[in-house]
């Protein structure tokens, strides 16, 4: 925590208004949720107080407040209620500020991305105004796709860090348990989260705490049904009784390659027929690992949001660098500069980069610390085994980033890959090229 009560994204970045919003919200949530304060004065006290200064300005100046306020707001409000719960004694500014940021909130009245009016419907509600909270909920509804397969959603309409399509619709569906828990689209709304669950995956920590936080939050009683259901593999029915592992987040058998290529893309999970589970829910993935020597990895792309390659500048003592190919040799005791170059496709916040090091080299600068670099600004982090960068943010375009390695063992080496991905997005992530080198 930064002097000011601020969450920092990582130490020595400073204060991070979005990082300090983000996670006093969800310190507040858990609070309320589970009527746990042992934490409010460590850990949230000192952050409300930064965003209600933050806040303070901006209230006095204009009457639209922008997305990233209401969130602050709505961390004001938590901190009320669990204040009043527990009495618990806050700064007797809240209550004005307060005041006067709902009244403003009816200029918040019109056309919004659907997380953003859930938001503003538990406002609304926290604020005694549960009739305005329910236009907002009626807003949700025309404004859904329902389908009868997939349930109630909506089209994905702008996404960043802290907006997923997975959150959103968590946060619609804590919204609608709060205010109008006996609404009939409730269960179209579980549908949806649990069919994206089935057939892709969620893909971040925080979407997936959300998710199985609204799921279980009183829609239905998920748990209550211990039924396994079945798994085939072609003609093959894998048995639970045989599995290697058996767990409760599900099993395992081992195969070798021959006998898993052919039946990979017949694997079925289905439930039983028993009049017991015939309604059951069940949610099953199929997932297999495999390992790759180091020089056969190819540079690779997960998402559309990175690309990077790495390459490798020999400086002989005295000489002037100039750019290694595979197997080229180098002396011992002599520098080699990591070149990392990538190229980022949109704006992105909390991006990290990493660069595996070679066993037979060491980094020449080991301090970590706060840098800047080619029009870059990130905090770089170095140990025994890899190179780390943190990009608080980034804009598109091209960038490099490099950094000087010593060679200091004899011997045929892989230089190791590296690899960029959005921490909070990890749907963009993006893998570099590797190579051999040899000091002599």
């Amino acid at each position: 925590i930064a002097p000011n009560g601020a969450f920092e994204w990582y130490k020595g970045l400073g204060e991070d208004l979005t990082i300090t919003t983000y996670i006093t919200q969800n310190l507040l949530k858990l609070a309320l949720e589970n009527n746990d304060v042992s934490f409010f004065d460590a850990l949230i006290y000192h952050p409300l107080n930064y965003l209600q200064k933050n806040l303070q300005q901006p209230i006095n100046s204009k009457l639209l407040l922008s997305e990233s306020e209401v969130h602050q707001y709505y961390c004001l409000q938590l901190a009320q209620l669990i204040a009043a719960k527990n009495h618990l004694e806050l700064s007797s500014t809240n209550d004005s500020l307060l005041l006067k940021l709902y009244k403003q909130l009816p200029a918040l009245n019109r056309s919004m991305n659907a997380d953003f009016r859930a938001l503003l419907a538990k406002v609304y509600f926290y604020a005694g105004n549960r009739n305005n909270a329910l236009l907002f909920l009626n807003s949700l509804k025309q404004s859904a796709l329902l389908d009868s397969t997939k349930g109630m959603y909506w089209k994905s309409e702008t996404e960043n860090t802290f907006q997923s399509a997975i959150e959103t619709q968590a946060n619609i569906i804590t919204a609608f348990q709060l205010i109008s828990p006996q609404d009939p689209a409730l269960p179209d709304l579980v549908k949806w989260l649990l069919i994206q669950k089935e057939t892709q995956h969620w893909p971040t920590t925080t979407g997936t705490t959300q998710a199985i936080t609204a799921l279980l939050n009183g829609v239905s009683d998920l748990t209550s049904d211990n039924s396994r259901g079945e798994i085939s593999a072609g003609s093959t029915k894998l048995s639970w009784n045989n599995s290697t592992q058996t767990t409760t987040q599900g099993i395992q058998f081992n195969m070798d390659k021959p006998a898993f290529q052919p039946l990979k893309d017949s694997i079925k999970i289905f439930t039983s027929t028993t009049p017991a589970s015939k309604n059951s829910t069940l949610i099953g993935s199929i997932l297999y690992s495999y390992w790759k020597p180091l020089t056969h990895a190819s540079v690779a792309q997960v998402g559309n949001g990175f690309s990077i390659r790495k390459e490798l500048w020999y400086q002989p003592a005295g000489g002037q660098s100039f750019w290694m190919s595979d197997s080229s040799g180098v002396q011992i005791g002599e520098l080699i500069e990591v070149k990392l170059h990538f190229h980022v496709t949109r704006a992105m916040d909390y991006v990290q980069l990493t660069d595996q090091q070679s066993g037979s080299t060491e980094v020449v600068e080991m301090a970590s610390g706060y840098s800047y670099q080619n029009g870059l600004t990130f905090y770089k982090s170095m140990d025994a085994s890899a190179a780390h960068f943190f990009i608080p943010h980034i804009e598109k375009g091209d960038y490099v980033i490099s950094y000087k390695i010593r060679s200091n063992h004899r011997g045929t080496f892989n230089a190791g890959i590296a690899s960029i991905e959005c921490l909070y997005a990890p749907q963009f992530k993006a893998y570099s090229n590797t190579q051999v080198f040899t000091a002599q």
